[in-house]
C-alpha cells in the first residue's frame, strides 16, 4: 500500500505541474509580421514515444513506428482543421496549404525528418513550400499506465489518475524574417494517448486560443 501512496503523491505533483507548465513565446513585432502572411503550411510533427508500462504491456518497435505515424498524421490533419476554422472567422483571409501538397513537396526534396529540416533555414524552407510561414514542432508521449492500471490506482488513492503524459512544442516560423516568431510548449496529463485524433484535438485546444492568427 505504501508503494501506491508514494506513486499517488508523485503523480499528483506531476499533474499540478502539468497544469501550469505552459510556455509561450512571441516576437515583439508579431502583430505586424503576421499581417504579411497570406499562405501558411503545417509540417508533420516529430513524435517520440516513451512506454513506461510493464514489459508485457509495452508496444514492440513495429507498433511504435505505426503509432508514431498515426499521431503524426492526426496532428497535422487536426491542426489544418483548427486553422481553417479560425480563418473562417477572421477578417484577414489566409490560405492554409493542403496537407498532401505540403507533404508531397517535402518528399520531393527528400525531407523526411527533423534532421533533414535542419539543413534548411526558415526562409529557404518557406520558399521551397511556396508559403509565407509554417508551423513545425514535436510531441513527446509518455505512456505510464494501462486503463485498468490507472483505474486501480485511482481507486486505491481516491484520485483521478491519467494513463499518460503529452509534451507538445510547436513553433511558427516566418520566411521573410527567417526566424521563429511564435512558440507554445506545454506538458499535460492525458487519457488519450491511445487515440491519436482525440489527443490531437485535446492538445490543439490548449494552444489554439494563443495562435497569432486568431481574429
Amino acid at each position: 500500500m505504501r508503494y501506491f501512496i508514494i506513486l499517488f503523491i508523485c503523480f499528483t505533483t506531476l499533474q499540478l505541474k502539468a497544469q501550469i507548465s505552459a510556455n509561450i513565446y512571441e516576437d515583439e513585432n508579431i502583430s505586424e509580421i503576421v499581417k504579411a502572411h497570406h499562405t501558411i503550411a503545417i509540417l508533420p510533427m516529430d513524435v517520440y514515444i516513451n512506454d513506461f508500462r510493464k514489459e508485457k504491456n509495452r508496444w514492440n518497435d513495429a507498433e511504435i513506428r505505426e503509432f508514431r505515424k498515426e499521431h503524426q498524421t492526426s496532428f497535422q490533419e487536426r491542426m489544418y482543421f483548427w486553422l481553417d476554422k479560425i480563418q473562417e472567422k477572421s477578417k484577414v483571409k489566409r490560405h492554409i496549404q493542403q496537407i498532401d501538397i505540403t507533404n508531397k513537396l517535402l518528399r520531393k526534396n527528400r525531407i523526411y525528418s527533423s534532421e533533414d529540416l535542419l539543413s534548411y533555414p526558415p526562409d529557404e524552407l518557406a520558399e521551397l513550400l511556396g508559403v509565407d510561414a509554417f508551423f513545425a514542432g514535436e510531441i513527446t508521449l509518455a505512456h505510464t499506465f494501462n486503463q485498468s492500471g490507472a483505474a486501480v490506482l485511482a481507486i486505491l488513492a481516491n484520485a483521478y489518475i491519467t494513463t499518460g503524459e503529452a509534451d507538445v512544442s510547436i513553433g511558427l516560423f516566418c520566411g521573410e524574417e527567417n526566424q521563429l516568431i511564435w512558440s507554445f510548449n506545454r506538458v499535460t496529463q492525458s487519457n488519450f494517448i491511445n487515440t491519436p485524433k482525440r489527443l490531437a484535438d485535446y492538445l490543439i485546444k490548449r494552444f489554439s486560443k494563443q495562435l497569432p492568427y486568431r481574429p
